[in-house]
């Protein structure tokens, strides 16, 4: 079975699997950004599995079949293309490679909704940054100052399930001082999640975070970036961030 034909076979699958229930659900809570039919992800993760056991492409070929994917304008082949990536990828593909790899999804514009892009970072970057090749963080790192917002998001995304995240705090805290000062909602808040997970290693760094940038701060960042504080502590930073810009 050759590459177009392994692609026709999945997406088969998939649109028989689709459910227009769950295809509501999914393009009402993204706002139509992206279009879905209605696959859940175990049902994709299943999918890919079971195409993989009879036939498994090797190097280029796992590229073409990935980029014949994420070409695809539906949330699910996108999803498929990345599950692939985070299943196969490795074998063939040094992590610089694999990086090399993504950044031609931002420059074709295969990403444009922060549901795909955040799966890239979930799946993919985070495992990536917890093997701990220093070039691959670099090289993470340096699309915190792309244009493209998508792109610099991810510089920051892949950090929140990071298995050793407070190792990580001192690029995390210098990413965040450039992507919190950028007017784009979608910068903003990667930086709230982030810091989010590190109030469980330095809450008082994050405190001082949001006061040092109160100005670039939306309600939304807030919010998320003491959402594990205590409830006293949250009351107070609030306060406080209040005092200082009007935000809250």
């Amino acid at each position: 079975m050759n590459v177009p034909e392994v692609f026709d076979a999945i997406s088969d699958k998939l649109q028989e699997t689709a459910s227009g229930k769950s295809k509501y659900t999914w393009c009402k809570y993204l706002k139509d950004t992206i279009n879905y039919i209605g696959v859940s992800i175990p049902d994709i993760n299943r999918i890919v599995k079971d195409s993989f056991q009879s036939v498994k492409p090797e190097g280029s070929g796992l590229k073409e079949l990935v980029l014949m994917f994420m070409r695809a304008p539906i949330a699910e082949y996108k999803y498929a293309g990345i599950t692939i990536m985070k299943n196969y990828f490795h074998e063939f593909f040094t992590d610089n490679e694999i990086l090399g790899f993504i950044e031609g999804f931002y420059g074709n514009e295969y990403v444009y909704d922060w549901s795909t892009n955040d799966w890239i970072a979930e799946r993919i970057l985070t495992q990536i940054i917890d093997r701990r090749d220093e070039e691959a963080l670099k090289q993470i790192l340096s699309w915190r100052d792309s244009e493209n917002i998508w792109k610099a998001r991810a510089s920051l995304a892949g950090f929140p399930g990071a298995a050793d995240i407070s190792s990580h705090m001192e690029d995390i805290f210098s990413t965040s001082e450039i992507l919190i000062k950028k007017d784009e909602r979608f910068l903003k808040t990667a930086v709230g999640w982030v810091m989010r997970e590190l109030t469980a290693y330095a809450p008082d760094r994050v405190k001082d975070f949001l006061r040092r940038n109160s100005i670039y701060l939306t309600g939304e960042v807030i919010t998320n970036a003491i959402k594990y504080l205590d409830k006293k502590d949250q009351k107070e930073i609030k306060k406080e961030l209040k005092k200082i810009s009007g935000k809250l």
